[in-house]
């Protein structure tokens, strides 16, 4: 019998052994699968920035091109039209590369910036002595100098995954790396980086997995054979022991994210600690705590540490009862703990109520499976704890004496833990105080009228923590809203707008012309103010803003006065506090309340030198 056993093991490993070589052969495969799946959607996004390009181009020839029309085409790729060089409509503020930067005979073409690289389509219009071109921007990357909340470098998701480090580069490559856009038009060759890995998947790895998985029946088996010689402490340590070193090395070596490529497994989406680096794991990790459990409360009333304890003195027992109804605090909390991270560790809401929302997504099935989880493991704990509680002290005045005792340490925690609510402590001392009276632990080993009455009971508190949870996350989610909407409302930094208006005063400082002009001895401001409002400033992005230029020589005097301030230093007195200092050099936000509205206002202070003077 054992050698028909072993040969099915060694069957099944043999087989895992196949399986793990077919994985690292698709492996090798991965960057041509990769580009080949890029070029594809390149040359489908070109496709459809060809036909926005068309609809743009029907509105210019019927010359009902215009802000109000183009709304009503919904357009996805930015878009810019140039009549004669000259910018006459724009349906995204945020870039505006100029003219020059754009400017070819090409139809499609890779374009590279500091802030980024963007393939550009470009179609063109001859109307008499009139040439009109239609630029769109398909951007690949985007680079800022900082990063927030509101300001994100990095890839393109839509084309590139996140999980894929990439190079891309403008030449031609020898290897089959070149991506094209629909019409051939040779665009860039991409390249994985393999300096820095996303998937480290390796012969040895899945080797590994394969070993871990083979190990699994023996460990059964190992388990069976302790549990026939009573050994069932051992047999518990030896199942805990094997869980937590398969769920390390699935953690540690991204497993089954690397080899089958699901999004439940891939961070970007959940990630709410090390142990738990995405739905999938925490999912995982439930089950293996779930079996484990389910283990123990299998074997523990036959196990010498349960007549160990049995054995002591009443005071011990007693102490020890107290304790364990402390502990149930924390199977009580575990549906809370799970939802509060779905809400907060997730990149997106994922609906748990289900009188909201019938649209079972992959991700919400394997919540609400991790809620079951979460729930069986909460009233398997609490079973466990009661039976233990009910064995230890069977005269009636000693359980409801510790039972009080817990309950009044149970009050103190939110004194101690801010964030413990007294609702979910409340519930669980009433579940608590039920069970004593009833005794409805002892009643699920034979089923009866109790047995229906104390998994009805299990199931109602389990639902009630978890519909209490619910609610606490959506008062929470309110709330945040609503202290988003309020600051809309006061005053708040623009950071966007930062971000621009210290590259226009970077490119301000260096413009040689303005230097020139300033530096001459009759200075021509209104020149040098049309620049710097055309050429600086003229992002639409700070169309918002009325814009005011005040100049001052360099004794502090003013040139040109447009501010009631007398000087520079009564300027700087009022607008350079340091309390209106923003994270850009030079930069100073403001704002004052006018009636029931807050005026906003940024102050750049900027340097100009010209012959050892300042400007």
């Amino acid at each position: 019998m054992k050698k028909i056993q072993w040969k099915r093991v060694l069957a099944i490993a043999f087989i895992l052994v196949l399986v793990a070589v077919f994985w690292v052969y698709r492996y090798n495969l991965r960057e041509e699968n990769f580009v080949a799946s890029l070029r594809s959607r390149l040359q489908q996004a070109t496709f459809a920035m060809q036909q926005q390009g068309l609809q743009v181009k029907a509105l210019t020839d019927s010359k009902k091109l215009s802000f109000i029309n183009i709304d009503s085409l919904q357009l996805t790729y930015p878009s810019l039209v140039f009549r004669n060089k000259k910018l006459i409509f724009w349906s995204d503020y945020r870039f505006m590369p100029g003219y020059d930067l754009l400017s070819g005979n090409y139809t499609f073409r890779l374009l590279s910036l500091r802030s980024g690289k963007y393939v550009i389509h470009r179609q063109k219009i001859l109307q008499n002595d009139t040439e009109i071109e239609i630029f769109l921007l398909l951007p690949l990357y985007k680079k800022y100098e900082i990063d927030n909340q509101y300001l994100v470098s990095g890839l393109n998701t839509d084309l590139i995954p996140n999980r894929f480090a990439i190079r891309i580069n403008g030449e031609v490559s020898s290897l089959d790396r070149n991506i094209t856009a629909i019409d051939n038009t040779f665009l860039f060759s991409v390249f994985l980086d393999t300096a820095e890995p996303y998937h480290p998947v390796t012969l040895p790895i899945v080797f590994g997995f394969c070993l871990l998985l083979t190990a699994s029946f023996w460990v059964n088996r190992e388990i069976k054979n302790l549990n026939r010689k009573r050994l069932y402490e051992w047999a518990s340590l030896f199942l805990l022991a094997y869980l937590a070193l398969l769920r390390w090395f699935m953690i540690e070596f991204n497993l089954p994210y690397n080899l089958v490529e699901s999004d439940l497994f891939d961070s970007k989406f959940y990630a709410s600690s090390r142990l738990n680096p995405s739905l999938g794991d925490l999912c995982l990790n439930l089950m293996a705590l779930f079996v484990w459990i389910f283990h123990g409360l299998q074997y523990f009333f036959r196990s010498k540490i349960c007549y160990f304890l049995i054995n002591q003195q009443d005071f011990t027992k007693t102490l020890l009862c107290i304790f364990l109804i402390l502990l149930s605090f924390l199977p009580a909390y575990s549906p809370f703990w799970l939802i509060e991270s779905l809400y907060n560790d997730a990149r997106f809401q994922i609906p748990l109520d289900i009188t909201q929302n019938l649209d079972f997504s992959g991700f919400r099935l394997i919540a609400l499976f991790s809620l079951v989880l979460v729930f069986s493991i909460q009233f398997m704990w609490q079973h466990l704890i009661m039976l233990v509680v009910l064995q230890l002290l069977p005269k009636s005045v000693l359980r409801w004496f510790a039972l009080g005792i817990g309950t009044f340490l149970l009050l103190l925690l939110p004194f101690i833990f801010e964030n413990l609510s007294y609702n979910i402590l409340v519930i669980n001392i009433l579940y608590l105080a039920v069970l004593f009276f009833f005794k409805l632990p002892t009643s699920l080993y034979r089923f009866r009228y109790l047995t229906s009455l104390y998994l009805f009971s299990g199931a109602l508190v389990g639902a009630g923590i978890g519909a209490y949870s619910i609610f606490v996350m959506e008062q929470q989610k309110l709330t945040r809203a609503k202290q988003q909407s309020g600051l809309q409302l006061l005053a708040e930094n623009d950071d966007e707008g930062e971000f621009l208006l210290q590259q226009a005063m970077q490119d301000i400082m260096a413009d040689n012309f303005l230097q020139v002009k300033l530096g001459s001895l009759f200075p021509s401001l209104s020149l040098v103010e049309l620049k710097i409002r055309q050429v600086h400033l003229r992002n639409v992005y700070f169309d918002k803003y009325n814009l005011s230029i005040q100049f001052f020589d360099n004794e502090g005097n003013p040139i040109k006065n447009s501010f009631p301030e007398e000087n520079y230093a009564t300027f700087v007195e009022n607008y350079g506090r340091p309390a209106y200092k923003t994270d850009y050099e030079n930069l100073y936000f403001s704002s004052k309340y006018v009636g029931e509205s807050v005026i906003k206002q940024y102050v750049g202070f900027i340097k100009i030198d010209k012959n050892k003077e300042n400007v």
